[in-house]
């Protein structure tokens, strides 16, 4: 694999982790929230695993064009 291209998913792969980890976080504080705040916030934990995904959808697209 190339140095640039192992770089580039070890940095998106660190990401990953962040964005899941975000998304856990703003699910563990939803019961603490005022009820008119829920849904928002609801939504933003949706928005940071969707990011989660989208980043392991361009690892998998690298590992692919790299031949790994």
């Amino acid at each position: 694999m190339h140095p640039a291209t192992k770089r580039f998913i070890e940095v998106l792969t660190e990401d990953v982790v962040k964005w899941e980890k975000a998304a856990l976080s703003v699910e563990e504080l939803l019961p603490h929230l005022h009820p008119s705040q829920v849904e928002e916030w609801k939504g933003r934990a949706a928005r940071y695993r969707e990011n989660a995904a989208e980043y392991k959808t361009l690892i998998e697209q690298a590992k692919e064009r790299d031949g790994a």
